[in-house]
C-alpha cells in the first residue's frame, strides 16, 4: 500500500529510472570503447526470499532427545516458516559423524561436539537448503569429522560453505539458483561465502593448502573472494562466525570491521553467528548486517540464549536486456531489500514463534529495531512507528510475514484525510485513522489486495494511521462508537 502523494511518486519514478540506468551501466568498463545498448527499457521484476537462522547443535542434550523423539523433533514448531522462502540458510555448529548405533554420544556439558549423520536428512526435510560449516566446532572430531560431514551433506544434496579438506575447498563459492519467473531469463544466482574468526579457533582448525579446516576471516582474502564471486552471482551473502560470546549489547570491533569490509567490497548481506545471543542489526550503505542471529536449535539454559529470530529477507530484482557489441545478456540488478523479523523463543530445544508482546518486544529491543507496546481501546499491540515519506509509501506492501499483535503506525505532520491505496500487498489488512488526540475517527476492515487500485480515505481529518494484519484487533473492543484512545504509558512519544 502506498500513500497518495502524486508529485512524490512521479519524482520517485524518475529517480528510480536514473538509478536503474546507472546499475545497468555500472557493470561495464567505463573506458571501454563499446557502449552498452539497452535493448529492453521496460524493467521486469522478480522478488526472491531468503531465510536466515542461527546456530544449530545436533549434539549433547539435543542428541539424546532426538534419539527418543526422532531427528525431526527440533524443527516441528517452525517448519512452516522455514519452508516459506526460496532459500533457507543456517549455521551447523557440529560435525556429523557416526550414527545412533555406532556414534558416541557427547556427554552433558562438553564443548567437543559430534552429531549423528542421520540428522542431515532432518535438516533438509525441514526446508533448510544450505549450512555454514565455518565455525569453531566443525573440526571437533578432526579431519575424519570434516570428511564425514562433507560426504554426508553431499550425498543428500544439502549445500554447504566455509569448510573443506584444504583452503581452496573451504574458500569455494557456493551458488544456489532460483528459477526466473520471467520467460527467457537466466535463473537468479545467489552466492554464499562463509568465514570463521581466527580468535575463536586454534590454528589446527584453520584450513590450509594441505590442511582440512574452516575458512578463516581475512579482509584481503575477503576482498579477493568477493571480486571473484560478483560476476558469477546476482546476490552475494557473507556468513561470519565471530564475536564475543553472550554479549548482546554490541558487536565487537572485529565483527564490525569485517562486515563493513564485506559490504564495501560488494557483498549484499552479512549474517553473523557465534555469540549464542542476539545482537543489533545495522543498515550499512543500504545493506543489512545481522551481527548475531543467536541460537536456533541449542540446549543452553539462560534466558537470552533462548531468544532467537528468523530473518525473512525479500529482495526485489530487476531484469534488463543489455547488448555489448553483438551479444545480448540478461542483467539482474537489486532494487531493494525488505526484511521481516520473525521473533522466536527456544522451548525444549524447539524454536517457535513468541507468544506474548513482552517476549516479542524484548527481541526487537536487543536488535535495536524500535517498537512500542501501546494500548488501543482495551487491547495492547506492538507498533512500528513510521515517520519518513519513503517508509509511508511502502507501508506493509513489501512484507510477507507480520508477527502476531503487531502493526505499523504512520505519524504525519499535518492533519488531513490521509488516503491509503493498495499495491503489491501479500495479505489483507485492517486500517484505523486517529485524530491529533488519538481518538479513533474511522476504520476500514479486511482490505484485500484485490481491491487495488481503490483508495481508502477517512471521513474526517486525521493525524495517525494504524495498519494491522486482518483480524489482529477486535473492532468491538475499541468501543462501540469508535472512540477508542491510543495511549502508551511507557515508551510512546507523541512528539
Amino acid at each position: 500500500m502506498k500513500k497518495t502523494f502524486v508529485g512524490l511518486i512521479v519524482l520517485l519514478i524518475l529517480s528510480v529510472s536514473i538509478v536503474s540506468l546507472y546499475s545497468v551501466y555500472a557493470g561495464f568498463n567505463p573506458i571501454s570503447s563499446t557502449v552498452p545498448e539497452i535493448v529492453d527499457n521496460s524493467p521486469q521484476k522478480q522478488i526472491i526470499s531468503l531465510n536466515f537462522v542461527g546456530d544449530i547443535l545436533p549434539a549433547r542434550a539435543i542428541e539424546l532427545t532426538m534419539r527418543k523423539q526422532g531427528y525431526d523433533y527440533p524443527f516441528q514448531r517452525i517448519i512452516t516458516e522455514l519452508e516459506n522462502a526460496d532459500i533457507t540458510f543456517a549455521n551447523l555448529e557440529s560435525p556429523l559423524i557416526g550414527d545412533a548405533v555406532t556414534g558416541k554420544t557427547t556427554p552433558g556439558g562438553t564443548t567437543v561436539f559430534r552429531g549423528d549423520t542421520a540428522f542431515a536428512a532432518a535438516i533438509k526435510r525441514a526446508g533448510i537448503d544450505i549450512v555454514s560449516l565455518a565455525n569453531n566446532h566443525m573440526k571437533d572430531q578432526g579431519q575424519k569429522g570434516i570428511e564425514s560431514t562433507l560426504n554426508t551433506l553431499d550425498a543428500i544434496g544439502l549445500a554447504h560453505t566455509g569448510a573443506g579438506l584444504n583452503l581452496d575447498d573451504a574458500r569455494k563459492l557456493t551458488i544456489i539458483e532460483i528459477p526466473a519467473k520471467i520467460e527467457g531469463s537466466h535463473p537468479i544466482r545467489v552466492g554464499f561465502l562463509a568465514y570463521n574468526d581466527s580468535d575463536v579457533v586454534p590454528k589446527s582448525y584453520h584450513a590450509g593448502p594441505e590442511q582440512s579446516g574452516t575458512h578463516i576471516m581475512n579482509i584481503s582474502e575477503l576482498q579477493q573472494d568477493v571480486a571473484a564471486a560478483r560476476p558469477q552471482v546476482d546476490v552475494l551473502v557473507i556468513s561470519m562466525h565471530s564475536g564475543t560470546e553472550y554479549k548482546t549489547i554490541n558487536p565487537n570491533s572485529r565483527q564490525i570491521e569485517f562486515s563493513h569490509a564485506a559490504i564495501d567490497a560488494g557483498a549484499d548481506i552479512v549474517v553473523g553467528h557465534h555469540p549464542h545471543v542476539l545482537q543489533p542489526v545495522e543498515l550499512y550503505k543500504g545493506k543489512y548486517i545481522y551481527y548475531s542471529l543467536g541460537n536456533f536449535i541449542f540446549d543452553q539454559p539462560w534466558p537470552d540464549t533462548k531468544q532467537s529470530v528468523l530473518v525473512h529477507m525479500q529482495i526485489e530484482l530487476e531484469k534488463r536486456l543489455v547488448t555489448m557489441s553483438t551479444t545480448t545478456n540478461t542483467v539482474w540488478s537489486i532494487r531493494g531489500f525488505y526484511p521481516d523479523i520473525v521473533p522466536l523463543k527456544i522451548v525444549q530445544f524447539q524454536p517457535q514463534k513468541t507468544t506474548t508482546l513482552a517476549e516479542t518486544k524484548a527481541i526487537f529491543d536487543v536488535l535495536k529495531i524500535p517498537r512500542s507496546i501501546v494500548t488501543l481501546g482495551s487491547e495492547k499491540i506492538l507498533i512500528e512507528k513510521v515517520t519518513t515519506v519513503e517508509a509511508q509509501k511502502m507501508g506493509l506492501s513489501g512484507r510477507f510475514i507480520l508477527p502476531v499483535k503487531t502493526g505499523m503506525l504512520f505519524v504525519f505532520e499535518t492533519p488531513m484525510k490521509h488516503g491509503i491505496w493498495m499495491k503489491d500487498m501479500r495479505f489483507p489488512i485492517d486500517i484505523y485513522w486517529f485524530d491529533k488526540d488519538f481518538k479513533l475517527i474511522d476504520n476500514e476492515m479486511s482490505v484485500n489486495p484485490n481491491t487495488y487500485p481503490n483508495v481508502f480515505y477517512p471521513d474526517q481529518d486525521g493525524l495517525y494511521v494504524l495498519e494491522t494484519l486482518q483480524g489482529q484487533l477486535d473492532i468491538q473492543s475499541l468501543t462501540k462508537d469508535l472512540t477508542g484512545e491510543l495511549t502508551d504509558s511507557h515508551t510512546y512519544d507523541k512528539n
